[in-house]
């Protein structure tokens, strides 16, 4: 992928910037080599040679259904782990952010331009392929991480979505050790222990928060969509 970066970029007069999908490099190697217009290729942004004029072709409509894409290939994680190389095992549930914090471009780019749209696989579907990573925690020090922007919200989408999820973990007996990115609002810690509990007892053993402001001005300027709020000590 380095290269065919460089070789786009030494062969036409702009700069490329490649914002969606990683397989239009092909459309763009064959359209540049045959003298055809790059303007026809979806999903490119490009400024001219003297940095200028900016320009952003078509996008293309995004994968509404993400149970239909295939599982991402281990092959480096297995032979990292013949070789006992440490490594990082990651998975995806959700596209997408509901929350347009102004620090952040989670909600544009994961929603290909479309703030607030959330694409989620389904939990079976999840389920599905952490059961395919089983052989690879026979490794005790690996965490599954869930680079979700936002793993559970408060939502009734997003809570719906984590109840069949451990339902399912909890049929199959599946726990395997993971951690996610959550908010702090993400859970009301005066009435959401149990569900918290539900989620340890499945394999959750840490989450990633981002530190708030303690003012409302700032949380206002950051888009946060929040209120500054007593700290719950346990």
């Amino acid at each position: 992928m380095f290269f065919l970066c460089i070789y786009i970029i030494k062969h036409f007069d702009g700069i490329f910037y490649i914002y969606k999908y990683f397989f239009y490099f092909r459309t763009q190697v064959n359209t540049i080599e045959n003298n055809e217009d790059i303007r026809k290729v979806k999903n490119i942004s490009f400024i001219d040679k003297n940095g200028k004029k900016f320009t952003r072709t078509n996008d293309e409509s995004s994968i509404t259904i993400l149970d239909t894409i295939a599982f991402a290939a281990r092959d480096v994680a297995i032979s990292a782990i013949k070789k006992n190389i440490p490594i990082e095992i990651g998975i995806l549930a959700e596209r997408g952010c509901p929350f347009s914090c102004s620090f952040c471009n989670g909600d544009r780019f994961f929603s290909n331009g479309k703030v607030g749209l959330i694409r989620r696989r389904s939990p079976l579907n999840v389920v599905n392929e952490m059961m395919s990573l089983t052989p690879l925690f026979k490794n005790k020090e690996l965490i599954l991480h869930f680079y979700d922007a936002t793993f559970i919200t408060r939502s009734a989408d997003s809570r719906a979505w984590i109840d069949e999820f451990c339902s399912l973990l909890e049929e199959r007996n599946l726990k395997i050790p993971f951690d996610a990115f959550i908010r702090s609002d993400s859970f009301d810690f005066d009435r959401d222990e149990e569900l918290i509990n539900r989620l340890v007892n499945n394999g959750l053993i840490g989450t990633y928060v981002g530190l708030e402001a303690g003012d409302d001005d700032t949380l206002q300027l950051y888009n946060k969509g929040i209120k500054s709020i007593p700290i719950h000590y346990r």
